[in-house]
């Protein structure tokens, strides 16, 4: 008796440590990456980034690189395209930040982003085409909003609060071993055949980022309010290096100027020279949530929110997503009312972080 009274409190005391310590893993890492940029006068920031295996997510302190910036695709964009596509293609790199480690938060913690610098085609199909002429690029989190009443009008329209999709195995389709997650695509780009589908799979990481000025400022999505949207990429080192020494370590990247999750080694072309590089798309958001995933699974039913997306998302859509027992996709012509419902959870029960504009310290608003 004692036992089936104690058990269940004992379970609710573990799972309140477990989030209090995540919403001040995630505080201190805020401020690390704030602290950093006021000292290096470097724009600084801190990524989210989701392991679907493991359903565990983990936080990365990030430093801009050296280079003025990049491209999100190595096609070369035609000399007359519009400046939206051209805007569209270019990135800007971020290393890992010297003497930093990824921060594993405790299982059953997920972050989520907010951002209203979403595109989508109802309002501009050229934000949701695919980056210039690279077949296996989209843009960012292309298509993710939703409407209400059914009705896709722009004042009705939805932005909904982003899960981090940075696990290609979520693109792709599933052995029968493992039937919630995808075949891991890099076993197919080495195995010589490279398929579309794996390209895509790597090439479609993304996920969101809090940025921080040189001055330790929030930087927003948009620059100047207008429809300058930047985009990132995270890039990781090839191999083991020396942290301690910065300029050591920028030379130990591959092609530091792109985009290429796909990457191969300098001068070799076969399929064991190909090693895997999980660089990671990104944007910029200005709020952040932490969510008890078990908490909102009680409240949505929706057991694994990082494979909910909008029926008009641009991302790749294997059959095993659709499937009843992984996650209910509604039919196009309805209103989408899973992820409606996910981010309406969030707004109300989780732990939002967002930024005063002018000094950058983050405003806490506590779960309930």
């Amino acid at each position: 008796v004692v036992s089936a009274v104690l058990l269940p409190a004992f379970t609710r005391l573990i799972e309140s440590n477990n989030y209090a310590n995540a919403v001040n893993q995630v505080s201190a890492a805020l401020g690390n990456a704030r602290s950093l940029a006021l000292k290096t006068q470097k724009r600084t920031g801190v990524v989210f980034l989701w392991d679907a295996q493991r359903e565990v997510c983990t936080l990365q302190v990030v430093v801009e690189g050296p280079r003025e910036s990049g491209s999100l695709t190595s096609q070369p964009v035609p000399a007359g395209a519009d400046p939206v596509v051209k805007l569209a293609a270019a990135a800007e790199i971020l290393h890992p930040a010297p003497l930093s480690v990824p921060i594993e938060l405790p299982r059953g913690i997920g972050l989520f982003g907010l951002t209203s610098a979403i595109e989508s085609p109802d309002v501009d199909d050229r934000w949701d085409d695919r980056i210039s002429s690279d077949p296996n690029t989209y843009k960012w989190y292309a298509g993710e909003c939703s409407y209400q009443n059914n009705s896709e009008t722009a004042e009705n329209k939805i932005f909904l609060w982003l899960f981090p999709r940075n696990d290609p195995r979520l693109y792709t389709e599933a052995l029968a071993t493992s039937p919630r997650l995808g075949r891991d695509p890099w076993d197919v780009i080495r195995s010589g055949s490279p398929t579309d589908e794996a390209r895509a799979a790597v090439r479609h990481a993304q996920s969101f980022f809090v940025q921080f000025s040189a001055e330790g400022t929030i930087v927003a999505p948009r620059r100047s309010g207008g429809d300058d949207v930047y985009n990132y990429y995270l890039e990781y080192p090839d191999s083991p290096i020396d942290r301690t020494d910065l300029s050591e370590a920028l030379e130990q990247y591959d092609s530091g100027t792109t985009f290429d999750p796909e990457f191969v080694a300098s001068g070799l072309s076969g399929p064991d020279e190909i090693e895997p590089n999980p660089e990671v798309m990104l944007r910029s958001v200005e709020q952040i949530a932490i969510a008890d995933l078990g908490r909102l699974a009680q409240g949505v039913g929706v057991l694994r929110p990082w494979l909910a997306r909008a029926h008009r998302s641009r991302a790749p859509r294997p059959a095993w997503l659709t499937d009843p027992g992984v996650y209910i996709q509604e039919d196009g012509s309805t209103v989408d009312r899973t992820v409606r419902d996910v981010s309406r959870w969030v707004d109300v029960n989780a732990e939002i972080i967002s930024f005063n504009r002018y000094s950058g310290q983050a405003i806490r608003r506590n779960a309930l």
